[in-house]
């Protein structure tokens, strides 16, 4: 995805670094917090000669944000909404935040969900 880079210098300051791509690292003993994002959509932006570059394209982009304890999670997806909203590229929240507990890692996961509006103009 176009945008790895510029989420991981953006959010990754939050989580010392714990930010991955579309799944976490396997480890005997679990790091928390963390922050993961996934590409779930995407809309092609069409220019007059056809489709543009993958920069003017609009993609959906979840964030789970993973701690021990609700209260924890619940402010990692504050802040992550709130760095967001300065992001290098416009960005807009598109559904959440969402809450639920994990069982089988034993934490606590908010999901919030934002389009980067590549096809905007800076």
């Amino acid at each position: 995805m176009i945008y790895d880079a510029a989420i991981v210098s953006t959010l990754g300051p939050l989580v010392d670094g714990n930010i991955h791509a579309v799944t976490f690292p396997q480890r005997d003993v679990p790091v928390w917090p963390g922050i993961r994002f996934t590409q779930i959509g995407a809309a092609i932006d069409n220019d007059a000669c056809g489709s543009g570059t993958e920069e003017t394209d609009d993609i959906q982009v979840q964030f789970d944000c993973v701690a021990k304890t609700y209260e924890e999670a619940g402010a990692l997806c504050n802040a992550v909404r709130e760095r967001m909203n300065d992001f290098s590229t416009p960005a807009e929240i598109d559904g959440g935040p969402r809450g639920e507990w994990d069982h089988e890692t034993k934490t606590f996961r908010f999901m919030i969900i934002f389009t980067i509006c590549g096809s905007s103009p800076d």
